[in-house]
């Protein structure tokens, strides 16, 4: 398993693709991931640190949305979820 240190202000942002397909397959993996972010941010904020690991979560845009909702999607498909 590779091994890395990011820096006092750096993060690292770990984007999600297709997020509810891959919840949807494999809840337990999905859950792990969440979980063990939340366990790492909170070391890094308990030790006066930013929290570093944030999970970018995004969405499939349908092929049948109008513009308008393809536009929305577009925009919420990449908020970042800091856990």
């Amino acid at each position: 398993m590779p091994r890395f240190t990011l820096g006092p202000t750096e993060e690292l942002v770990i984007e999600l693709l297709e997020t509810e397909a891959f919840n949807r397959q494999a809840p337990e993996i999905f859950d792990a991931l969440v979980k063990s972010t939340a366990v790492v941010n909170r070391r890094h904020v308990e030790a006066g640190e930013i929290p570093a690991v944030l999970i970018l979560f995004s969405l499939a845009i349908p092929t049948l949305a109008s513009e308008a909702d393809k536009a929305a999607i577009e925009c919420a498909r990449f908020a970042s979820v800091l856990i």
